[in-house]
């Protein structure tokens, strides 16, 4: 879910990983195309995705978080993300008609790009 969308009790509880981390990624995704950059949604999504891929840099100590997909799927650590297929067509749709294998973010990503 949303940060944007949680109680202060809900948002210091907050799912990690990286099915919690494809739906932030979606969701930034989503705002950026309904709303201007510069929009509060979308820098609020900015910052949560931002702050969902340093927890994910953490947990694979700082090696590139690589979400692949294949067969209208995603996956991590070649594992499936069985808890992302309700969002994940949003992201797989744009990286196949990219003929893009996954999406990968590097240890030096910022919250600008």
């Amino acid at each position: 879910m949303c940060e944007q969308h949680l109680s202060d009790e809900e948002r210091d509880h907050k799912p990690t990983g990286p099915v919690a981390f494809v739906d932030e990624l979606v969701v930034a995704l989503t705002n950026g195309r309904i709303y201007s950059r510069e929009h509060p949604r979308v820098q609020a999504s900015l910052d949560t995705l931002h702050d969902s891929l340093r927890e994910m840099l953490r947990s694979t100590n700082g090696r590139t978080v690589a979400i692949g997909a294949s067969d209208g799927f995603l996956f991590f650590e070649r594992r499936p993300l069985l808890g992302a297929t309700l969002s994940s067509q949003r992201l797989i749709e744009p990286l196949m008609a990219l003929s893009s294998g996954g999406i990968a973010f590097e240890p030096t990503t910022s919250r600008d790009d």
